[in-house]
């Protein structure tokens, strides 16, 4: 599988550093059932504002918005209005029953495939282990292997040249807190795939 330097591994790359450096705030937050549109929400402050490299910061001539053009995020150039990125983003939990989970990972991988007009440049999963919900897996790591080897496969499978991030799997969270009289542990970790 080969690893491909894009505009959106590096948008990907500004949200996770982002997440990162505030975990203490996302620890609980992820703690839930997250949906995708909280994080879309969180990741287009995050690009427009919140990091120190930031849209608004460099202007840079860009402005995320999410729930646009039926994609997830959607980068635009804001002197044009032209389209830069459509980005889909998908959360991965062990509570999820098998059928879900493979039907959250084809979701995202029939947008990237979709017609050419409303074309998904890059698919974010971000891949969230509780303690609390875990279904059947005895540990987190058998959780993000199989969640890993379900990615792989649709990437491998597709007539579609896929190319994984240049920055790999990246840790997020991994962290625990009190919850009732025990712990509650969270581990988040993301990916990100491009369309060559």
């Amino acid at each position: 599988m080969s690893t491909i330097n894009s505009s959106e591994d590096f948008y990907f790359k500004m949200a996770c550093d982002f997440l990162v450096d505030n975990k203490e705030w996302y620890l609980k937050r992820f703690a839930y059932a997250a949906c995708e549109l909280w994080l879309c929400t969180e990741i287009c402050n995050i690009l427009n504002f919140d990091h120190a490299s930031s849209f608004s910061t460099l202007a840079s001539n860009k402005y995320c918005f999410n729930e646009d053009a039926k994609r997830d995020l959607t980068v635009y150039d804001s002197q044009t209005e032209a389209i830069l990125s459509h980005i889909e983003v998908k959360l991965l939990y062990p509570g999820y029953s098998f059928s879900k989970r493979a039907s959250k990972i084809t979701e995202l991988f029939s947008k990237i495939e979709g017609n050419k007009q409303r074309k998904v440049d890059s698919g974010w999963f971000f891949i969230i282990w509780i303690s609390t919900n875990c279904r059947g897996y005895k540990t987190s790591e058998a959780f993000f292997d199989d969640a890993f080897s379900e990615i792989k496969y649709w990437m491998e499978k597709s007539d579609v040249d896929y190319c994984l991030s240049e920055f790999g799997m990246i840790d997020v969270i991994g962290d625990q807190f009190p919850w009732g009289n025990k712990k509650k542990e969270v581990i988040v970790k993301a990916i990100a795939i491009n369309r060559n």
